[in-house]
This record gives C-alpha cells, structure tokens and sequence, in this order.
C-alpha cells in the first residue's frame, strides 16, 4: 500500500519499499471519515486560525490531505497516513475542539465532541 506525501520538495511516495518514515494504518467507517473531512474543511475554510503555518505549515497541506481522503474513501476504508499527516489531523482536531462552540459543533461537523474525540484516539491510538 502506497501513501503520497505532498511536500514542498514535489511528491513523495511512502510505501513498503520506504521504510524510513514512520506509516500507521487507520481503519475508518464511512460514518468517521466524513466527520473527519469536515473538521480538515472548518480549519481550511471555516474558522480563522492566527498562527496557521506555525500549526500546519502551508494551507496545501491541509488541502491535500483532505482531497486524497475524499479520493481514496470508495476505495475501502484502510488509510495510510504519516507522521507529518497524523499529526495534521491531531492539530485540527484541537483546532476545531478549541474554535467551535458545543452549541454549533453537531451542526458544522456533522456529530457531537465525544463522537470527534472517539475518531480522534482511534486514528492517534491504532
């Protein structure tokens, strides 16, 4: 299974045959993963963050990652994710926790804060 990182360098592809970085396996249901794109949405388009670049890098990156999930959620639900990526999603996940009040948070990401915090420990925990 191959992942595709891409960097400011141009793309990189992350796979069995690289095993310098460090890739986790997430299994996500179809009813994990839309949530999960509407918490990368809200940071890219939704709430403002002072500091974004100092938390994600460039905007792109948010972007790609968000677009490659979309891609590769028909496929079957098994992501590849790497380090820089996990930690994209733990980031906006704060991000979003911090940002969106308990009073709107079901109504932009589609579920209530404790079923986001059950996604976000079983991408950081598997």
């Amino acid at each position: 299974m191959w992942a595709l990182y891409l960097g400011p360098k141009g793309p990189k592809f992350y796979g069995a045959m690289d095993k310098s970085e460090n890739l986790k396996r997430v299994e996500l249901g179809c009813d994990e993963i839309w949530p999960l794109i509407n918490i990368l949405n809200e940071i890219c388009y939704g709430i403002h963050i002072k500091n974004f670049e100092e938390i994600f890098g460039e905007e792109h990156f948010v972007i790609d990652l968000m677009e490659r999930i979309i891609q590769e959620k028909g496929k079957d639900s098994i992501f590849v994710f790497n380090s820089f990526e996990l930690k994209i999603i733990q980031n906006s996940f704060e991000e979003v926790f911090k940002e969106i009040e308990d009073w709107e948070f079901q109504t932009r990401i589609g579920i209530f804060r404790k079923e986001a915090l059950e996604i976000l420990d079983k991408i950081i925990q598997t």
